[in-house]
């Protein structure tokens, strides 16, 4: 942390207050479901880690095919709205 004050950084302590409350939040939903996963069998686990990771796959799939579009003009109306802005 010493070197942050040396150096200026701004640390932004006001943001990491707000975030306090969505961690907690999350720290309470994860442990909760954690227990729900405990208490039942390695199948149903495995179906839940399962969805979650094709889940956030499709989601990062879903970021890099639209982020390409507009790369390589495959949408050229939202590509040239793209470049008027």
């Amino acid at each position: 942390m010493a070197a942050f004050v040396i150096f200026d950084v701004d640390l932004q302590f006001e943001w990491a207050l707000y975030l306090i409350y969505l961690c907690y939040y999350g720290h309470f939903v994860g442990l909760r479901f954690h227990k729900h996963l405990i208490g039942h069998n390695a199948a149903e686990v495995k179906r839940y880690l399962g969805m979650g990771f094709i889940g956030r796959i499709s989601l990062w799939f879903m970021a890099v095919v639209s982020d390409s579009s507009l790369k390589h003009g495959l949408n050229k109306k939202a590509r040239d709205a793209h470049l008027r802005q």
